[in-house]
């Protein structure tokens, strides 16, 4: 992986930091077997990985994140 600087790296941080922390907006699609007993948040869902619009794109923030530490 080639890097774009160190200004790309802080930049990069920054934005995947800003996720962390914000639940909405967020994309959840789910199939339920039964009418839920409480409130469903994306919190509730993926407690590691609720940052991003969806799971998907909150994983791959997690892991933007670990390349940065490691660069």
């Amino acid at each position: 992986m080639t890097s774009g600087g160190p200004a790309s790296l802080r930049r990069l941080a920054g934005r995947t930091v800003e996720l962390i922390d914000r639940e909405y907006p967020n994309g959840i699609r789910l199939t339920l077997q039964r009418p839920p007993t409480g409130r469903i948040t994306p919190r509730s869902i993926y407690p590691a990985f609720f940052g991003c619009y969806d799971w998907h794109s909150a994983v791959h923030s997690h892991w933007q994140g670990v390349r940065g530490l490691r660069s």
